[in-house]
């Protein structure tokens, strides 16, 4: 349940829902609750680092999976906490080939 605070947070910013997300490149803002973060690593280049991949949760309990590359990490890395609420602006959607299983 969300709490009165953050209704209020979400209220003042505009934002959409991951279910209203189109392919492309994204003006909307999106805000979700970062479940989970991690370093993705290239198995086949001797675990060369590739770039950070996230998955988020909104208020409708849908998930999507994010990706930070290399070349931006180090600018976003300090500002991820799992268990956080997150802005997301200027960004790309695209189908993935695989989905997670949230457990």
């Amino acid at each position: 349940m969300t709490s009165p605070a953050a209704s209020a947070a979400f209220a003042v910013v505009p934002y959409s829902t991951f279910n209203s997300l189109h392919l492309g490149r994204s003006t909307q803002s999106i805000v979700g609750w970062l479940i989970r973060f991690w370093d993705s690593r290239n198995i086949n280049k001797n675990g060369e680092f590739m770039g950070i991949t996230i998955l988020l949760l909104d208020e409708l309990d849908s998930v999507i999976h994010s990706f930070i590359p290399a070349n931006r990490a180090s600018q976003y890395r300090s500002s991820l906490k799992s268990g956080s609420i997150v802005r997301l602006d200027r960004f790309e959607v695209a189908r993935v080939a695989h989905m997670y299983k949230v457990t």
